[in-house]
């Protein structure tokens, strides 16, 4: 079992460095433990990115909503709907991003052994 990524966090009240001396005490490799604390931002900024986009894809989406129901179906919101669709393929791109570094941040954070006590 990995150890909780957010050992790793600061702003969580973790300590990476409680980490480092746990690795080197391991001889093992530390520098693994900054590898982990990058891909981890990457993947934060990534799915915050990602749901940025999911709440402009809802906004257009509901605007087109709308549209529709004051013109009763006559306006066919071709502008909007073409918006939808490119937001839509953005999340999708997102969401691919995020999963790839999500699951290259674990692979990397299961190799990190447990805390070693004094």
């Amino acid at each position: 079992m990995p150890i909780d990524i957010n050992l790793l966090r600061k702003e969580k009240g973790g300590d990476p460095e409680v980490v480092k001396k746990s690795q080197r005490e391991r001889f093992a490799d530390e520098t693994i433990v900054d590898q982990v604390i990058e891909l981890d931002e990457k993947w934060r900024k990534s799915n915050y990115q990602m749901e940025t986009l999911k709440m402009e894809f809802n906004a257009i989406n509901k605007e087109i909503a709308q549209r529709k129901k004051a013109s009763k179906g006559q306006d066919k919101c071709e502008d909007l709907v073409e918006k939808s669709k490119d937001a839509k393929t953005k999340i999708e791109e997102a969401q691919k991003e995020a999963d790839e570094l999500d699951k290259e941040r674990n692979k990397k954070l299961i190799s990190i052994g447990n805390i070693v006590t004094d």
